[in-house]
């Protein structure tokens, strides 16, 4: 999961094509799991989290669609 899915870290390519940029904070989900859970508080910012991840520490490919809006 990306985890800081916005517009700033969409970069635009042409017309039809974007590519999503700014990596740092993305984390790698588990095959047996749906989810990324946090493993330290301080392990990421949350200002624009979804509500589940702030509540649950779960983040997943919904999260970030979420947080992009």
């Amino acid at each position: 999961v990306h985890r800081d899915l916005a517009a700033r870290n969409v970069l635009v390519e042409s017309e039809n094509r974007v590519k999503i940029g700014d990596f740092g904070l993305t984390k790698a989900i588990e095959t047996d799991k749906e989810y990324y859970t946090v493993k330290d508080d301080l392990d990421s910012p949350v200002f624009w989290y979804a509500p589940e991840c702030l509540i649950q520490s779960k983040f997943y490919i919904a999260s970030d669609v979420w947080s992009f809006g």
